[in-house]
This record gives structure tokens, sequence and C-alpha cells, in this order.
């Protein structure tokens, strides 16, 4: 892995990039006699990051993005079962674009949500997501999340009547500090910072929490922020 650095009067102290190191309602079984239990039965959700990479960050913090994809997994063909729903943040309230109800409050359900949420990604065990090039604006188009609760159990589980959604990276984020000797004399500094040999495309398989490198015939140089 190399790095190539080109010169510019504007001063740069440090760079960051993301990268991978690779039926009707009607038939519901309401719980009315667990509180834990939302009466109507409507899955809501509150969503929130931890397990952040670099010792800058905070260790916990609420996710602020604008959605996230989510699958209710009771089983292959069940009514309550869906896949990719899209839920949009709207100032810490989420919204599905479609109505998501629990079983009841005793079933057991696989529980996997990423973010941000990607039009036809509806398998769970093959999320893709390409990895942008171009990060020199920031890293958050470039940070993909993910969430995974097999055997979730809404009366047990649930805070508040909410299933709590806590986000963890699937990709790291690299940040390099520079440091200027002699070589270039004092009036240099640092305008690009390139990161060579990286994936362009992964493949995240949620419920068993692994991931693949979709496009290793060719890598992907990824242009550095300024932090």
């Amino acid at each position: 892995m190399m790095t190539y650095m080109r010169f510019t009067q504007n001063p740069i102290l440090a760079v960051a990039a993301f990268a991978a190191l690779i039926l009707a309602s009607c038939e519901k079984n309401i719980d009315s006699n667990n509180e834990n239990f939302p009466a109507d039965g409507v899955v809501r959700i509150d969503a929130s990051v931890s397990d952040l990479m670099t010792k800058a960050d905070l260790p916990y913090s609420g996710y602020t993005g604008s959605d996230l994809g989510l699958f209710i997994d009771y089983g292959d063909g069940d009514y309550y079962s869906k896949d990719n729903v899209r839920w949009v943040n709207n100032n810490g309230t989420w919204t599905p674009e479609s109505r998501v109800l629990w079983k009841n409050a005793k079933s057991p359900v696989g529980i996997f949500a990423y973010a941000p949420h990607i039009i036809g990604a509806d398998d769970h065990t093959g999320v893709e997501f390409s990895i942008p090039s171009n990060q020199t604006g920031g890293t958050s188009s470039a940070d993909f999340l993910w969430n995974s609760m097999p055997g979730f159990v809404p009366a047990d589980g649930l805070v508040d009547q909410k299933l709590n959604i806590t986000f963890s990276h699937v990709l790291v984020k690299l940040k390099v500090n520079l440091t200027f000797g002699n070589e270039f004399g004092d009036s240099h500094s640092v305008k690009d910072v390139i990161l060579n040999g990286t994936s362009s495309k992964i493949k995240c398989d949620l419920a068993n929490r692994t991931v693949a490198d979709l496009d290793q015939s060719s890598s992907n140089d990824i242009s550095m922020c300024n932090t």
C-alpha cells in the first residue's frame, strides 16, 4: 500500500478515510399484560452507533444518518417477515416506508439492520456496498453500519416499547498524521493523500456478520479527506 502526496501552500495536518481492510392485523396475538410490548403491535425503533474505530471519536452516540434498512425475519413465507424496509430519520424520529408489525410478544425473531439503506438489497445474507473512492468531502458516505439480533424476543428486548438498534462499523476509519521534515523546505504543505489498493465493493452477511471482497480483480484508490 502506497501513499502519494502533492504539495501546495495550504497546510493540512491530518487525513482520514473509511476503507475495507476488508395475514391481516386482526390475526395478531397481542400480549396486553406485557407493558413493554406495544398494544397495537407496531414496530418502533431507535438507532445509535457504538464501537467507533478511532480514539478521537465518542464511544457511543445517536445515529444521525438519513435512513437505514431493516429485516424482520420470522422465517420464509411468514406474513410478519419483512425484507429491507427503509426507515427514514426525521430529527431522531424513525418512520418506516411500510408498516411493520410484531407477530406477538413472545415469538423469537431475527432482527437485521444496516445503514445507509440500499435499494434492492432484499437478502440479509448478501448486502452489497460500494466504497466511494472520493472521500475528500468527508467519510460519512463511506461509513457502512450493521446490527444483528437473532432470536430477539420483543417482550424481553424492547425498551419503552421500542426496538433499540445499536450499529457497529463494518469498515475501518483510517487516520494519518503527517509530520514535515526539512526535505521540502518551510513553504510546502500536503494537498492530496491517496490510499491505494483497498477494496471497491464488499458483500455483508448480516446474520453471520461476515464480510467478503466482491471485486478482487481491481483495487480502489481512495482520496482521503482533511480533518
